[in-house]
């Protein structure tokens, strides 16, 4: 689902279906839609621990990182993840990788 808006956001807005190599941060705090908590931990491996859904520092780690693997560069496209991540996504599912596949296999 989240590849098929991509792709359709640039092929509509430019005549392509190609998608843009990100190089600096796509989403960043003030892009944010929902309220977080700003508990900074640098001395946590945030692809090993679970996704708080509720610390923004998480959040917004998880979206660039998926944007980056997807090659995103709509904003719009952020705000769907953040949305999906913060209303729909199942308590059993919190690891970076299965978060990964849920959004890949939604749509």
């Amino acid at each position: 689902m989240i590849t098929a808006i991509a792709n359709h956001d640039l092929k509509s807005k430019f005549g392509l279906h190609c998608k843009t190599p990100i190089n600096m941060a796509f989403y960043d705090k003030s892009d944010l839609r929902y309220d977080y908590n700003w508990t900074e931990n640098s001395e946590i491996d945030l692809e090993k621990k679970p996704l708080n859904p509720n610390e923004g520092y998480e959040v917004l780690y998880f979206i660039n990182g998926f944007a980056k693997k997807h090659r995103f560069v709509n904003k719009i496209t952020g705000s769907i993840i953040e949305r999906l991540i913060k209303d729909h996504l199942p308590p059993d599912i919190n690891s970076h990788k299965k978060i990964m596949e849920w959004l890949e296999n939604s749509g």
